[in-house]
């Protein structure tokens, strides 16, 4: 799978800091080589320490030659250019228990349209799980819970704007840019789309089952 993404330079320290703050994901390197700019057409991209240093490896290995590189004052030796990405300890997708919320996506997107529009939609097409058909997220279709032998409730993903769930949500903006948000989901992810629950329709059928 590919996966869009933001390079964010720290020290050992605030590496550290991190890895402290993710202590439920594993800390893994990227092979220089797997990383692309966003467009093979931006060639300011390859300005950067990390771009300009996987670029040279991938051609490397095409020519099997080594490239000769310029030397810049500012330039970082190549053995200390490295990238690590933080994955779950346990990748249990997204569950009817434990859902995606729309409210945490928003903030997602706010950062993603803070960079550009074409990063926004090369993130949203290259992030994965926005449904799938296991609703207990380990292939198995779970039970309601109420000993009816009932299927579990058909979403993944709920729409929680007006009653946001997640700590960070800004439902100002939320409000503001809602049409806009959903509009690249909409190109994005349109079958996803369709079946995300909206909160009130979900809470109206928990107040039903529980009566």
């Amino acid at each position: 799978h590919k996966c869009t993404g933001v390079l964010i330079e720290v020290n050992a320290t605030e590496l550290k800091q991190f890895d402290k703050r993710e202590k439920g994901y594993d800390r893994v390197e990227i092979e220089l080589h797997h990383v692309y700019p966003i467009s093979e057409n931006h060639e300011d991209d390859l300005e950067h320490i990390v771009l300009r240093t996987a670029h040279d490896r991938r051609s490397s290995s095409k020519d099997d030659t080594e490239n000769n590189k310029d030397e810049d004052d500012h330039e970082k030796p190549l053995s200390v250019a490295k990238v690590w990405v933080y994955l779950p300890k346990q990748g249990t997708p997204a569950n009817h228990k434990y859902p995606i919320m729309q409210s945490y996506v928003d903030i997602i997107v706010r950062g993603c349209l803070g960079i550009s529009e074409e990063f926004t939609r090369k993130f949203l097409e290259t992030t994965h799980g926005w449904w799938h058909d296991d609703h207990d997220g380990n292939g198995n279709e779970e039970d309601s819970g109420s000993g009816s032998g009932s299927p579990s409730p058909q979403y993944i993903w709920v729409d929680d704007r007006h009653a946001p769930y997640y700590i960070r949500a800004d439902e100002e903006w939320s409000k503001e840019m809602k049409h806009i948000v959903d509009q690249y989901l909409h190109e994005s992810q349109a079958e996803s789309f369709k079946k995300r629950m909206h909160l009130d329709r979900l809470e109206s059928n928990v107040s039903e089952s529980d009566e």
